[in-house]
């Protein structure tokens, strides 16, 4: 297959007029031309969400696989080609990575299609319960690698991504064990001091879990993990860009702190994403829809977000940030956090998992695993 795209992004920034040859799902060239089998007028890696829980109705406790299929696709309707799907604080794990095993073996067979799913991001549950956001505080266990293996020992295959709350007693050890089984491991869901997050940083915990989220505020003689993270060269920093968890202004400030190469733009969202202003009853509680945000019902505690990646990377382009920069923290940077060093990129040896967008960035196919999927 040809695509000739009136503008890529390549390493190095946006080329006119390339026309990206694949064959066997790997780019095998990226050259000049005027003709392809397919046209667009922009052509990205496919975006990489590593921080999402659902959507259209699905939450990841959802056992149903259709539910599920009906998120996947429409992820992949919005240039989300490749996710981590999350997971929370829960009694019961086997069912959801049980399901989630069966759907990535599906889509590796051809089986099964829409964003594929590379593995989990564990979101717990070795959190703080005292920044549990809308997670259940009571199902915060200590964290001991005892009861990492006890729940997941089954399941290692498919961690990719652990958050943990380093300053909880025993997390330490965890994130050690973690490290030494290959796992990439964040902070997050913490009220970890600036002092506290540093030593977790030089333990080898490598970025930040949806910063300014679920984390103290910074004050000025307390500055707390936020400014940890942000002042650390080594660490990479997710950033909900829906502009209802973060305002514009913060998102800007991370962007130059971190720069394209450490800030990871996530969606982080939930079963509502994508649908309209309302009332929907999951996991067992009430979440109310209203104004682009996603609250527990009758409060002002954000429960995920409403929308899918690629409307961070428009808002952060409406901020003025480069649209090249944004793709980049939608798709490359991503993937070299989580370690696939061939995913995220045009050019010649990467997997063609590719997003075509029109001139206003809405997505106007994908192309994933061979298969060009046209919205």
């Amino acid at each position: 297959m040809k695509i000739l795209a009136q503008k890529v992004l390549l390493p190095h920034g946006w080329a006119a007029n390339q026309v990206i040859t694949v064959e066997n799902d790997v780019i095998v060239s990226v050259e000049s031309g005027k003709a392809g089998d397919v046209v667009c007028h922009m052509l990205t890696p496919g975006l990489f969400d590593v921080h999402t829980h659902g959507g259209m109705g699905y939450y990841v406790t959802d056992l149903r696989e259709e539910m599920q299929q009906k998120y996947l696709d429409d992820m992949l309707r919005h240039g989300v080609t490749d996710i981590l799907l999350g997971t929370g604080s829960y009694a019961d794990y086997d069912g959801i990575l049980s399901l989630c095993r069966k759907t990535m073996e599906r889509q590796k067979n051809g089986e099964a299609g829409g964003a594929r799913i590379r593995g989990v991001h564990l979101e717990g549950p070795f959190l703080n319960p005292k920044k549990c956001g809308a997670m259940d505080p009571k199902k915060m266990p200590v964290p001991s690698v005892q009861s990492f293996d006890a729940r997941f020992a089954a399941y290692e295959d498919m961690v990719k991504l652990v958050t943990v709350a380093a300053e909880v007693d025993g997390a330490h050890e965890l994130i050690r064990a973690l490290l030494g089984k290959g796992f990439k491991v964040q902070l997050g869901h913490t009220c970890a001091t600036y002092e506290e997050a540093q030593a977790a940083f030089d333990l080898g915990v490598t970025s930040q879990c949806h910063t300014f989220n679920a984390a103290p505020a910074i004050n000025h003689r307390a500055p707390g993990a936020v400014v940890a993270a942000l002042n650390d060269e080594r660490v990479y920093c997710e950033a909900i860009c829906d502009f209802v968890h973060l305002h514009p202004g913060t998102v800007k400030m991370i962007y130059k702190m971190k720069g394209p190469e450490k800030m990871m733009l996530i969606s982080d969202s939930s079963g509502t994403a994508g649908l309209p202003d309302g009332v929907y009853h999951m996991l067992e509680k009430d979440y109310e829809v209203r104004n682009g945000g996603c609250y527990l019902e009758g409060t002002n505690t954000l429960s995920g977000a409403c929308v899918y990646t690629d409307q961070g990377v428009r808002n952060v382009i409406d901020l003025g940030i480069p649209s090249a920069h944004a793709f980049r923290m939608a798709s490359r940077t991503p993937a070299e956090r989580i370690g696939l060093d061939k995913l995220g990129c045009i050019a010649p040896g990467f997997e063609a998992h590719l997003a075509g967008w029109t001139e206003d960035y809405q997505c106007a196919f994908t192309l994933v695993d061979g298969k060009l999927n046209r919205n």
